[in-house]
């Protein structure tokens, strides 16, 4: 059974699977399957395979940070990296909230990540 810092670590990792997958599928079916058949005016259709792929490697970025979440549990001490993981994502949720205006949920999403990583840093 999972306790204290590895219990927050574990929780950290679930939470970042689902936000990728969720970013992935939502992205797909909000943004480019409608692009596919109406594609915006104003922008080339071929910088729209790079836009795609950029955004799926977020995704795949946001795995990789799982992982090494994930690699930390049971470890006897707290790393550096997860100090600045969770730095990381506070600036990421303050630039989301500030782009958008408090109207994204991600700002949320990722502050409650920098919120499981500092308590697992305790």
């Amino acid at each position: 059974m999972l306790s204290g810092a590895d219990l927050y670590l574990a929780a950290a990792t679930i939470v970042i699977i689902i936000l990728a997958l969720i970013h992935s599928i939502v992205g797909e079916r909000l943004l480019f399957k409608p692009y596919r058949t109406h594609p915006p005016g104003g922008m080339p259709r071929r910088y729209w395979g790079i836009i795609w792929a950029s955004w799926h490697g977020v995704s795949l970025f946001a795995l990789a940070l799982a992982g090494v979440v994930f690699s930390y549990i049971g470890a006897t001490s707290t790393p550096f990296v997860l100090m600045f993981f969770a730095f990381t994502l506070c600036v990421f949720s303050g630039l989301i909230a500030f782009g958008t205006r408090f109207r994204h949920p991600a700002w949320a999403a990722f502050l409650g990540l920098a919120a499981l990583l500092l308590l697992a840093l305790r």
